[in-house]
Formats: structure tokens, C-alpha cells, sequence
């Protein structure tokens, strides 16, 4: 009997994937006085990362969100916008 496949990574893995990315723009927030908005707790609150949610895909290609991955991350930008 064939199990079902997990394709979420793990937060960790998330952290490593965006290690280097993380760091350039904390460095430049820094320097330019901006706001990094941190899209893992939305995303990976349960220590895995979605990757579809109500049979829609979060993302159209292995990096970037498609447009309903965008809308889940929609409350990161309600500060912003106060």
C-alpha cells in the first residue's frame, strides 16, 4: 500500500532555503530603515510548510507564491497599510 507523499518543508528547511536571502535584507533593512515582513509564521505555523490550501497551489513554480499563496500572506500587510 502506497503512503501518502508529504512534498512541505519543514520550517527548518525553509529558514536554510531563505538563509542567504534573509540576511541581505536584514542587512539592508537595516542601513535603509524598512520593514521585512516575515511571510513563516502565516505560512508554516504548524512546523511544515503549505503548499496548497483548499486544493488551490501556494505557489507556480518551487519559489514563488501564485496568487492564492499571496492572499494567505494578505494580513502580513495589514500594518502597513494603517
Amino acid at each position: 500500500m502506497a503512503r501518502p507523499l508529504d512534498i512541505r518543508p519543514t520550517l527548518e528547511e525553509y529558514r536554510e532555503r531563505q538563509r542567504h536571502v534573509t540576511a541581505l535584507l536584514l542587512g539592508a533593512a537595516a542601513r535603509h530603515d524598512f520593514l521585512l515582513l516575515e511571510p513563516a509564521p502565516l505560512l508554516c505555523a504548524t512546523g511544515r510548510c503549505q503548499v496548497e490550501q483548499n486544493g488551490r497551489p501556494l505557489y507556480f513554480d518551487e519559489h514563488h507564491l501564485s496568487n492564492s499563496g499571496a492572499q494567505v500572506l494578505a494580513p502580513l500587510f495589514a500594518p502597513v497599510f494603517r
